[in-house]
Formats: structure tokens, sequence, C-alpha cells
């Protein structure tokens, strides 16, 4: 009775043993998995932003050396309503044509904001302007306060 005992004992103990070194090293290729994974997906991650950044790097240089829309833009800061209204309209007809090419490259909002951080115009929801985006878009007041451009990520700013 007393070597079943023993027995029954060093079965439990080995089969415990083997369990706990089977679970150790299952866990160990899991994290090792879930690791290899992850670095792939930063790697995309990283491509995909460094594929937008030149993509907006290029519209802005575009956009600073396109007299015809900061001459447009600059005549609306002081501008009526009314005279708004048709600058308004002469930009998103000049931008047009650029917003559908990169609005099929995944950029989907564009828009030009006031220093005053007040939306002058959004390529993407034409209809929708003068609303102040100060409470809304950090980003925004950062960049009419410090006079530098942001990209936001989520949790990252980082400047271009």
């Amino acid at each position: 009775m007393r070597l079943k005992i023993i027995f029954v004992l060093l079965f439990i103990l080995t089969y415990g043993t083997f369990f706990y070194s089977n679970s150790q090293t299952k866990n160990e290729r899991i994290n090792f998995d879930l690791n290899k994974q992850i670095k792939i997906l930063e790697n995309h991650y990283n491509l995909t932003m460094d594929y937008f950044l030149q993509d907006v790097k290029s519209m802005r240089n575009n956009l600073t050396n396109n007299n015809k829309v900061t001459n447009l833009f600059s005549q609306a800061q002081n501008a009526t309503n009314e005279e708004r209204v048709i600058l308004r309209k002469k930009i998103y007809n000049l931008l047009l044509p650029m917003y559908k090419r990169i609005s099929t490259r995944g950029i989907l909002q564009f828009q030009f904001v006031f220093p005053n951080n007040k939306s002058f115009i959004r390529m993407h929801k034409i209809d929708k302007y003068g609303d102040n985006l100060t409470d809304i878009r950090y980003s925004f007041r950062h960049v009419n306060k410090t006079k530098q451009t942001v990209i936001c990520q989520p949790y990252i700013t980082q400047g271009i």
C-alpha cells in the first residue's frame, strides 16, 4: 500500500513537472511569436507613416509654392462673408483635382484654417466652415501659436 502511494506521488510530481515545463515552453513560444508579429506590425506602421508623411510634405510644398491658392487664402482672411464664399469656391475648384488624387491614397481630410483657428474650407466637407477649432483640434491651436508644423498620430505628435 505504501509503495502505491509513493508511485502515485512520484507520478503526480513527474506529471506536474512536465506540465509546468511544457506550459513555460508554450508561453515562451507564444510570447516569441507575438513579439515577432508586433515587430512586423511596427515596421508596416512606420512604412505607412513614412509614405503619408512624404505625401503631406509634398502637398505642403506644392501649396506654399502655389501663388494662386496662397493669394486667395490671404485675401479670405480679411474678406467679408460674401467674398469668402467666392474665394472658398475658387480655392475648392483649384484644389479639387489634387484632393481627389490624395483621397485615393488615403488622405481623407484636408482643410484651411485661419490664424484664429476658424475653419475656412474643408475639402472633405465643403459646406462646413466658420467654426472655431481651438477647443476641438489642439494641433491647430498649437500650430497657429508656435508657427511650427506638426503631424498628429495617436498619442504621438512629432514635427516634420
